[in-house]
């Protein structure tokens, strides 16, 4: 045998030294764990290592398909390279925007083809959406964010491309 099924992957199994908070960022080697819940000194919890997350950033703007790093110092996401690699931005931050939107631990090269994609192909996605709620400003927004998302999953091989 070379290898057994153990867990789809979307959580590892963790057990702290000390009272963990919710949305805490552990960094390993070459990958990120982030709580979703709060773990007790020495119980048993978990780590999300995929999926998609919010995290304050740097005043700075980030594009879809950018890398995103933690920088541990100001407790922000950035753009800016550091040694703890977050994931690929699945849709644009403006500078003043406060939280950045990331596939945890996506690999670069599938942040990069996230961000190739057209914004016509992106909104064909969501073609069954209109604006005759009254709300297309909304909607328009929503479009982007969703389609962004789901450019990043295809890219990261997470869903199956259209």
């Amino acid at each position: 045998m070379t290898a057994r099924y153990v867990q789809k992957g979307e959580n590892i199994d963790f057990r702290p030294a000390d009272n963990v908070k919710a949305g805490t960022i552990f960094p390993f080697n070459g990958f990120v764990g982030i709580t979703r819940l709060d773990i007790r000194a020495g119980e048993l919890g978990a780590l999300a290592v995929s999926g998609v997350f919010e995290t304050p950033k740097a005043d700075e703007a980030i594009d879809v398909g950018d890398p995103v790093y933690w920088d541990e110092a100001n407790e922000v996401a950035t753009k800016q390279k550091t040694d703890i690699y977050l994931g690929t931005a699945v849709y644009n931050a403006q500078a003043s925007a406060e939280f950045v939107y990331y596939l945890l631990n996506a690999s670069a090269s599938a942040g990069a083809a996230a961000g190739s994609g057209s914004a016509s192909a992106a909104i064909a996605d969501l073609g069954a959406l209109t604006s005759d709620s009254g709300c297309s400003e909304s909607m328009a927004v929503l479009k982007e964010k969703v389609n962004a998302i789901l450019e990043a999953l295809r890219s990261a091989g997470i869903i199956a491309a259209s």
